[in-house]
């Protein structure tokens, strides 16, 4: 199975920039973790005006680790194939990294951040078409056209909101969002399902 992980933190980052000397010094900060990220960068495009922009970014082509700087937010990624799928511990250590990651990003003390994201995707291997069939009746009950017309691709969503206490504040809300998709298309047909888990924690969790 195919794993990704992705931390965000939410900010106004447009202070930092791609500069020769600003990618130097956070490349030292990052350095200090071996986690073999090498500094390379990418372009953003800004709306309305459709203007792009240079920003930072950090890769390991090897363990699969990445970290961006948009204008808006810091992307942790990991993403790497694991036959079992990922344990706690394997979550608990991404979170470590991506916040060792962040802090050598934030060198400003004045950047605060005002939102963090969590999302865990994941690819399932290929699977018959009854198998496929078989996972869409028992999520749901269908129009009697699609008995003649299997789907070959389908979606389920799931949101709600939670509340969370911190230092003795209780703050709502915060969004928890399931998505699946399952798709039989692409170059091989092969069978694939995609599910994310998407966590937004409040103000008071920073």
């Amino acid at each position: 199975m195919n794993f990704r992980f992705q931390f965000s933190l939410f900010a106004d980052l447009a202070s930092i920039s791609a500069s020769p000397e600003e990618v130097m010094a956070t490349f030292q900060r990052l350095n200090k973790h071996n986690y073999g990220l090498l500094p390379t960068t990418m372009q953003e495009l800004l709306m309305p005006d459709l203007a792009t922009v240079t920003r930072l970014r950090f890769v390991n082509a090897q363990t699969g680790l990445e970290v961006s700087v948009p204008r808006s937010r810091i992307d942790v990624v990991h993403q790497w194939q694991r036959p079992d799928g990922p344990g706690v511990g394997q979550v608990v250590d991404f979170i470590d990294v991506a916040q060792n990651c962040i802090e050598a990003l934030l060198a400003e003390p004045t950047i605060l951040g005002h939102r963090l994201a969590f999302v865990v995707q994941e690819m399932s291997p290929a699977m018959s078409p009854d198998e496929f069939r078989s996972r869409f009746s028992r999520l749901f009950t269908p129009p009697s056209f699609y008995e003649a017309n299997p789907p070959h691709e389908w979606t389920f969503r799931a949101n709600t909101n939670t509340s969370l206490s911190f230092s003795d504040r209780t703050e709502l809300p915060r969004k928890d969002v399931i998505d699946f998709t399952m798709s039989r298309e692409g170059p091989r047909h092969d069978d694939q399902l995609s599910g994310s888990r998407r966590t937004a924690l409040p103000d008071a969790a920073l």
